[in-house]
């Protein structure tokens, strides 16, 4: 079944209550590109808008018979998009964080290949370099923060206010993305 632009669920299916396969296939082919931008800038990683656009999909073909003929279907999934994400924060919030040292991890990973050892080492080198980049007013802060120190921490041990930390952190996360996204051409690292 074709769909017009500006074509609503209304004029498509007026004589039936329930959302067919098919039509709903249509509806959902034609915003399917939108709703991942839109995923994508809820997520801000590009894995977690694919799952929660999945998630959305379901949801809203298991639910097509709650759609409301005369409303636009874009928002109505787009609605259930949202939703899904703002649940998926809320429990990921609620879950409760624990921290073991690695010593005490009884079932670890020991067995690495050398090939992705060396891969390891050669990108955390690559990244090194772009850091220094950004300057040790920046780099310093940022490198101590995705070490597991706590803003408050950072403050101290650099005699900062912790409003600064934050800020050289964000400059700093921020002029990183940018840098890799010039050096590996993607938002995303991907190595073969």
């Amino acid at each position: 079944m074709e769909l017009n632009k500006g074509q609503n669920f209304q004029s498509l299916n007026s004589n039936h209550k329930r959302m067919t396969k098919e039509e709903f296939l249509a509806h959902f082919a034609r915003i399917e590109e939108k709703l991942f931008a839109f995923a994508l800038k809820l997520t801000r990683d590009e894995t977690e808008a694919r799952d929660l656009l999945q998630e959305t999909t379901m949801r809203a073909y298991e639910h097509r018979n709650r759609f409301r003929p005369g409303t636009h279907f874009k928002s109505w999934v787009a609605t259930i998009l949202r939703n899904a994400f703002i649940n998926r924060y809320r429990k990921k919030k609620t879950r409760r964080q624990v921290s073991l040292p690695l010593e005490n991890c009884q079932h670890r990973n020991t067995g690495g290949t050398t090939r992705n050892g060396a891969l390891t080492n050669l990108m955390m080198e690559e990244l090194e370099a772009l850091l220094s980049c950004i300057g040790k007013k920046y780099s310093q802060p940022f490198k101590l923060y995705f070490s597991g120190f706590s803003y408050q921490e950072i403050g101290l041990k650099m005699n900062l206010p912790i409003g600064t930390v934050k800020s050289r952190i964000h400059y700093a996360r921020a002029k990183m993305q940018r840098l890799i996204r010039n050096y590996y051409g993607s938002p995303h690292i991907r190595r073969a």
